[in-house]
């Protein structure tokens, strides 16, 4: 039986793109050990979401709830992965989900094709407000 750790590489990428659909989800431990010790990095994180159209219903629209699937995909991808996070580096270091959920297109009614960016880095920088600099410096 062949492992994904045994063909990726471990802790030399800064940015890792994740582009695998309907998710990306069962590569999300791969990726994370592909990321540089030091420094972290930067997951782009895939995957495709049940989201209400924008023309199909005005009431959920006024509603928000297009921004709440949104937000519930981000979450719960920053969720999960910061869980790996916290296994593979240790509990100084956390994910991080970037506010804006891109729309890559549609596949059909309701369900999306989505992209956010999730960054791995160690909880101090994060709180200090310099996490581009620690990712810009590799």
């Amino acid at each position: 039986m062949l492992f994904l750790f045994q063909i990726c590489p471990l802790g030399v990428a800064d940015h890792v793109n994740l582009g695998l659909i309907p998710s990306s989800e069962m590569a999300w431990v791969a990726a994370v050990q592909a990321l540089n010790r030091e420094r972290g990095g930067v997951l782009h994180v895939h995957g495709n979401a049940d989201v209400p159209n924008e023309a199909e219903n005005l009431a959920d629209i006024l509603r928000g709830e297009r921004g709440n699937c949104l937000r519930r995909f981000r979450n719960r991808a920053c969720n999960d992965i910061d869980k790996i996070v916290r296994k593979v580096f240790g509990k100084d270091w956390e994910a991080v989900a970037d506010e804006d959920v891109q729309t890559v297109k549609s596949y059909g009614p309701r369900v999306d094709h989505l992209v956010v960016d999730i960054r791995v880095v160690r909880q101090e920088v994060f709180n200090n407000g310099s996490i581009t600099n620690t990712i810009a410096e590799s």
